[in-house]
């Protein structure tokens, strides 16, 4: 079989086809009182780079729900104006996302959804606030997105410090019922700051209930590919819980290193990140079953019209859409509610104050997180947004806890890498 390749910049132009052309074109000018033809919406997402998995999982997803909203006649409050996405790659790179933002904004385009990475979001969103510029990121997890006071900006998705302490949670509750309770965890994660905030909060919510904390390792993604010393250390200390944030690519580094040095402890848990995405588990097959992580949904948890959407992103990728493309179809799903309910493309601070007045139920207009979203109209994060843990159990992404939501029983603690068929 041959090797699936990184995508490149020149890759990711013919992947967006007219979406990345268009993003050069200009916008449509509008006369006073005139319905515009078009509602365009910015978008940033990382489809190169570390994060590239992400991006080319969420924009699928994007189109689909773009195409059936255009097909039942647009937007009604604009007479019925299509919606049109203009999407641009940041590479996964806080510079590069910031220029990108820079260009939409040049644009005029009614509002930004960004950048799908948590550090890039960071960036751009300080420039969206210089600017006064209505943006929000459906899928970022770091705190700071939305602890910094900022008017312009928001976040669907939990915070990554709720991962984190979710995460600890999961593992405390697997102990309980099973009589296999950890008394000894390592943390080890990417070290940007979705990273490390999930890995300070798993540390702190360890401590407070008495777990732990033997190790805490963080590396950089753009250039850790050997993991062994930090996973030899591991094994020798008898850790018996990983709590992890990363990359698909270098999770399934991880994992296969995990193997090789037979660690095996009663759980690996990832605090979100590459862990629920399709490329961990088609790296890895069947080396990928019993690793657990938090998300804000997963493709067998029971929201309202998942399982059709889901069908008509199987046709058309031939295969699940993850937690974070949900989040980024609860994104778009957002912003044509915002734009139904102010009557504007170019009233930035309508835009901006309906987008924190918005409450839409999980499985409403293509709102795919539990839960769904009410968002803070302080911080402009989503008050409702809920962690759920999935564990790949014989290669499929199934929801085991919380009780409300799980679908199948979990595997705790997982079976030693020996014991495994």
């Amino acid at each position: 079989m041959r090797k699936k390749r990184a995508m490149n910049s020149r890759d990711f132009l013919k992947y967006a086809g007219i979406g990345g052309v268009m993003a050069f074109s200009g916008m449509p000018k509008i006369s006073w009182g005139q319905k515009p033809k078009e509602a365009v919406l910015g978008i940033v997402l990382p489809m190169t780079g570390p994060g590239g998995t992400w991006g080319q999982n969420i924009w699928p997803l994007l189109e689909i729900i773009r195409d059936e909203i255009n097909e039942a006649g647009g937007i009604k409050s604009l007479g019925g104006a299509k919606i049109r996405l203009v999407l641009l790659d940041s590479q996964t790179k806080p510079e590069v996302a910031s220029r990108q933002t820079e260009k939409l904004i040049d644009m005029q385009v009614a509002m930004i959804l960004g950048s799908g990475h948590s550090a890039s979001t960071i960036v751009s969103s300080q420039l969206c606030e210089k600017n006064e510029y209505p943006n929000f990121c459906p899928g970022s997890l770091a705190d700071e997105i939305t602890d910094r006071g900022f008017k312009w900006n928001g976040a669907l998705a939990p915070k990554m410090s709720w991962a984190g302490r979710d995460a600890v949670k999961f593992a405390l509750d697997m102990g309980k019922k099973t009589g296999y309770m950890p008394k000894k965890a390592g943390i080890l994660v990417e070290d940007s700051p979705f990273g490390m905030r999930g890995g300070e909060a798993a540390k702190k919510t360890a401590q407070e209930a008495g777990l732990e904390i033997v190790d805490f390792v963080s590396y950089p993604a753009q250039s850790t590919t050997d993991f062994r010393s930090f996973i030899s250390k591991f094994k020798a200390a008898k850790l018996e819980v990983m709590f992890q944030a990363n990359y698909a690519p270098d999770g399934v580094m991880i994992t296969r290193q995990y193997k090789e040095l037979d660690f095996n402890p009663y759980g690996f848990i990832g605090m979100s990140g590459g862990h629920y995405t399709p490329e961990y588990l088609d790296m890895l097959k069947a080396d990928a079953n019993y690793t657990c992580c938090a998300v804000s949904a997963n493709p067998d948890t029971p929201i309202p019209g998942s399982k059709e959407l889901q069908a008509k992103y199987i046709k058309k990728v031939g295969k699940p859409f993850d937690s974070t493309a949900g989040q980024w179809a609860t994104g778009l799903a957002v912003a044509v509610n915002v734009l139904e309910r102010t009557g504007t493309v170019t009233d930035r601070k309508a835009i901006r104050d309906a987008f924190r007045t918005t409450e839409l139920k999980a499985g409403e207009k293509y709102v795919m997180i539990v839960d769904g979203v009410k968002i803070d109209p302080e911080t402009g994060r989503n008050m409702w947004a809920q962690n759920v843990m999935m564990e790949i159990l014989n290669q499929d992404r199934r929801t085991v806890w919380p009780e409300k939501y799980k679908t199948v029983n979990p595997v705790w603690p997982m079976p030693k890498w020996s014991e495994r068929k």
